[in-house]
């Protein structure tokens, strides 16, 4: 009987490993409101505004490593804050001239990682969890403008105020 409960333990803490290794499915049918996923029609769309999913989603670009170079690291935190930074001045602009949709906004950032997302790069550890954490602050930030539960009038506010959170974080991953 304990032989039974240990196998039964034992596929259970299997299924749940695989569970959560198993990646998020990429593509979704037209209407789909989470912002991980995206319609993936050749042409139809532009992918590089916010509607069409969130910045910093892609993270398999992404591993932590002791054996990272930290020139490179140090460039891709530049280069993160430098497209966080951009995207949070076109928002500042929409705001300026009213346009409270940042959604349609072009990110800077979201095509950068986009880019990044055709190859791997190792990273620190502290790295690695400070993008997996901006990421899941920025995508709730757009799902909450998605859903409308951000107000309208603030929307372009928030958003720029997360890109800025953004920035600042990789800044601060910067080493000398």
């Amino acid at each position: 009987m304990n032989n039974l409960k240990k196998a039964l333990s034992l596929f259970g803490i299997f299924l749940l490993t695989q569970c959560a290794s198993t990646s998020p499915p990429q593509t979704t049918t037209a209407g789909g409101g989470n912002a991980r996923v995206r319609e993936e029609v050749a042409g139809s769309k532009d992918n590089s505004t916010l509607e069409n999913g969130c910045p910093l989603d892609k993270m398999q670009w992404l591993y932590a490593s002791d054996k990272f170079d930290s020139v490179q690291q140090n460039s891709l935190a530049d280069t993160l804050s430098k497209a966080a930074k951009a995207d949070a001045a076109t928002l500042d602009r929409m705001m300026a001239n009213r346009n409270n949709n940042p959604l349609e906004a072009s990110s800077s950032l979201k095509i950068l990682v986009e880019k990044f997302a055709q190859s791997r790069v190792p990273v620190s550890e502290e790295f690695y969890k400070q993008y997996a954490s901006s990421r899941m602050a920025m995508c709730a930030v757009m799902d909450a403008l998605r859903s409308g539960s951000i107000k309208q009038d603030e929307s372009t506010k928030v958003a720029g105020n997360t890109f800025r959170e953004v920035a600042k974080s990789f800044e601060k991953l910067r080493k000398e």
